[in-house]
């Protein structure tokens, strides 16, 4: 395709479309007003990058066009590309525009699978507080997408991935909507096959104590047609796990010989309730702890949908959720989605002096630690610790909660900033070298009190 008039081609240019660094790469926004500035840093973000107004760590370089030579001189040497506005204006004409969520009072569509909700009479968790922080992202929308593949086909849904990457909240976000019961047992090592199926437990009758049997999450599930979440579902003993094999076939089946041989499912004594869903979520494997599950058991579960971890991107489209109740925009399979947007979460901050940079300021700042924590296989951050550091969306939140306090306190917003980063972050790491290159990043960030 020719270039349009105005856009760069060449060995430091690309064409609108064309070879784009990866997804939350940096791009390193230089030479454009100040006015300019907030346009172009939004256009970056809808396309799936980080703006940023630093070289350091950019992939690429948004400049005017043509590039100043320095520009150019610079990407030779360091292998950014060059990029011009035309770029991302173009990119974005050409989209095709949907959005992400669409609710109505029979169905819910998650990016292009609907499912059907649950008559508003039916016995429903109501809405509540637990959603009202969702960033409804690429990646919390990706593995929403795949619970509602698994509920609509009928499948048993596994979702792994790091610590605190919605992998549970999916699941109930969607059951939410959808105006079901979801009920949620967390695995651990001392997890038995009665916790799942049922077992018997000391009660009393009229003439005195006695044993009665407690039916199992597994087999209520069944006779009710609730959604069960089995969470951290590799922390239970592998041959624990194995009982629920016949649960997890095309056609669901459970015999309780637990209790008096009672058949669930098709063609038994109990039949099926047509909601019954079943839902696992886990981290890999190489998280301390964790079990390696059997092949036969892990094939049974028929989607499993490994998550990509939060990127700064990621982390600054959260930020800007909850102070403005602005939803991301982005690209997937060629469309670009976005959610309609909601109240902020924290409201109080939107006001304030700075209040954009200073998010975008603290989402780097996260993101570098977070990946100088590492993951379970070794970090830099607290290398010698026996337990990782861990810097999660659950940290990025608790931050901003005590911001949003400290401000409403009458204190200014960077300078309750500082003091929540202190208290949230910094005193989370030992004294000591691991202190110090916590310090040194948010410098690095210009976050530094």
């Amino acid at each position: 395709m020719p270039a349009a008039k105005g856009t760069p081609s060449g060995p430091h240019g690309l064409h609108a479309g064309g070879d784009l660094p990866p997804r939350n790469a940096k791009v390193w926004i230089t030479g454009f007003a100040k006015s300019e500035h907030a346009e172009l840093a939004r256009l970056v973000e809808r396309a799936g990058f980080v703006p940023t107004p630093f070289a350091a760590g950019a992939g690429a370089v948004l400049a005017p066009y043509p590039a100043p030579q320095a520009i150019l001189d610079d990407a030779a040497r360091t292998g950014r590309k060059v990029l011009a506005p035309a770029h991302f204006r173009q990119s974005e004409q050409a989209r095709s525009r949907r959005s992400a969520l669409v609710i109505d009072e029979e169905s819910v569509r998650i990016l292009d699978v609907s499912l059907p909700r649950r008559a508003a009479g039916a016995a429903h968790p109501a809405a509540d507080a637990r959603f009202a922080h969702l960033c409804l992202d690429a990646n919390f929308l990706t593995a929403a997408r795949a619970v509602a593949l698994g509920a609509r086909a009928r499948m048993p849904t596994a979702l792994e991935g790091e610590t605190a990457c919605s992998k549970t909240t999916a699941v109930t976000w969607l059951a939410s909507l959808c105006r079901q019961q979801c009920v949620r047992l967390s695995l651990n090592g001392q997890t038995d096959t009665g916790e799942l199926v049922g077992k018997f437990v000391p009660g009393t009758v009229a003439g005195g104590p006695a044993w009665n049997f407690w039916e199992g999450i597994i087999p209520a599930a069944m006779r009710l047609g609730h959604w069960v979440i089995l969470d951290e579902l590799n922390l239970a003993e592998p041959q624990v796990l194995e009982r629920l094999n016949p649960v997890l076939e095309t056609h669901p089946t459970l015999v309780l010989s637990e209790h008096r041989g009672e058949r669930y499912g098709l063609g038994g004594d109990v039949p099926l309730a047509d909601d019954f869903r079943v839902f696992a979520t886990m981290n890999g494997a190489e998280y301390s702890g964790r079990s390696v599950l059997s092949p036969a058991f892990r094939d049974r579960w028929t989607l499993w949908n490994i998550l990509e971890p939060p990127g700064e991107a990621d982390y600054r489209a959260l930020l800007m959720r909850l102070v403005h109740g602005v939803q991301p925009a982005f690209m997937l399979g060629g469309v670009e989605w976005r959610a309609p947007d909601g109240p902020p979460f924290h409201p109080v901050l939107a006001a304030e002096p700075g209040i954009d940079e200073l998010l975008g300021r603290l989402a780097a700042f996260h993101a570098a630690v977070a990946t100088a924590a590492g993951g379970p296989a070794g970090s830099d951050l607290g290398r010698g610790r026996r337990e990782r550091y861990v810097f999660t969306r659950r940290t990025l939140l608790a931050a901003m909660a005590l911001l949003a306090e400290r401000v409403t306190a009458a204190h200014g917003v960077w300078v309750a900033a500082h003091e929540a980063i202190e208290i949230v972050y910094v005193q989370r790491v030992a004294p000591g070298a691991d202190r110090q290159a916590v310090r040194t990043t948010l410098r690095t960030v210009g976050l530094a009190a």
